[in-house]
């Protein structure tokens, strides 16, 4: 989940807003690699994890990707996105400045059909075929797949689509109706 906050260095290192700089804190949960920004980055700043150590960020589809980078920027994903090379511990953070260009910043579709869910922020177009797989299962009872299971568990913190009832009930679904799942689960989550 990120948390979004914009400001701006000024004289005497008090920070106050500006529309050109922003600061996104990037709360990390363990387990996603991709994380929405709060706007389309123009200029990468600076980027630090946990405060202290510097993160190399790079473009995504530019230079040498991950192999010299920590983290990507997609600025042309709706809404702009930072993949992570590797899962960030859960607890931690990272906080990326950068500048963006107040003008480009236009309200645009989403690049999926969503149907008649809402636009989840770092959701890719398989998410949203995971979620109408896993819905379809439970409306029709059938037997669900391990790799969606798996993908129900990164989603119990997306509150745009799950709320606490719906996640709970997916999860005792997926228990029931998937073998493999349901052994490699603790039984402390039954």
């Amino acid at each position: 989940m990120a948390s979004l906050n914009n400001y701006n260095f000024a004289y005497g290192g008090i920070l106050t807003p500006t529309p050109t700089f922003a600061i996104d804190r990037i709360l990390f949960d363990g387990v996603k690699r991709v994380y929405p920004l709060g706007r389309k980055p123009t200029t990468i700043m600076s980027a630090y994890l946990d405060g202290g150590t510097t993160l190399n960020i790079g473009w995504k589809g530019k230079g040498l990707g991950f192999a010299i980078n920590d983290a990507l920027i997609d600025p042309d994903s709706v809404p702009p996105t930072i993949e992570f090379a590797s899962v960030p511990p859960q607890g931690k953070y990272a906080d990326i400045s950068y500048q963006y260009d107040p003008g480009a910043q236009v309200a645009v579709t989403p690049k999926v059909a969503v149907d008649d869910l809402p636009l989840v922020p770092g959701w890719e177009e398989w998410d949203y075929q995971n979620y109408r797989d896993f819905e379809a299962a439970v409306r029709n009872n059938t037997s669900v797949e391990f790799a969606l299971c798996m993908w129900l568990m990164q989603q119990e913190h997306t509150t745009i689509v799950f709320n606490d009832t719906r996640w709970k009930r997916w999860y005792q679904f997926a228990r029931s109706h998937c073998e493999r799942f349901d052994k490699s689960e603790p039984a402390w989550r039954k």
